[in-house]
């Protein structure tokens, strides 16, 4: 098995456990979003709303900016809805704390796995109409495996709700 597939594998696995155990979940409601991210990392982004002002999101993807490594993060998210006044749609500010890890490419041993505490802030533009919404999003990352490093993400992007 190559090493994309067991990073893609492994963050799947983080992704399922994470939705089952945050519980609130309301399928019926359509409240998860599949969309993609552009940023560090730039890739697939997951988030599932638990409570009208609480989510857990995910992105997965590649870091060109960390030498091609997977990179994923998940982050508990807390929205404020009425901070924003808009015409139409809703512009929450969010809050949250998660975690972030790159996984080193075997073939590269001037790489090393990564894992770290991630803040996060940004802001959603939810459509009245559409089942869609936009984001931005910043994150400082304090890694703590396997030293104590700095680093900082970034992201904007889309999500599409079922």
């Amino acid at each position: 098995m190559s090493f994309k597939s067991k990073g893609f594998i492994f963050f799947i696995i983080v992704v399922f456990f994470s939705a089952s155990v945050a519980g609130a979940v309301d399928l019926e409601k359509k409240r998860i979003g599949i969309g993609f991210a552009a940023g560090y990392p730039t890739g697939i982004s997951i988030k599932i709303w638990t409570h009208p002002a609480g989510a857990i999101d995910f992105t997965m993807g590649w870091s060109r900016a960390a030498v091609n490594k997977f990179t994923g993060q998940i982050n508990l998210l807390r929205h404020t809805f009425d901070f924003f006044e808009v015409t139409s749609g809703k512009l929450p500010y969010y809050t949250g704390i998660g975690t972030r890890f790159l996984v080193r490419d075997p073939d590269n041993l001037s790489q090393e796995t990564r894992i770290g505490i991630r803040l996060v802030g940004g802001l959603d533009y939810i459509f009245d109409n559409l089942p869609t919404e936009l984001f931005l999003e910043i994150g400082p990352v304090l890694d703590i495996v396997p030293e104590t490093k700095m680093d900082i993400t970034a992201g904007l992007g889309a999500r599409y709700y079922f």
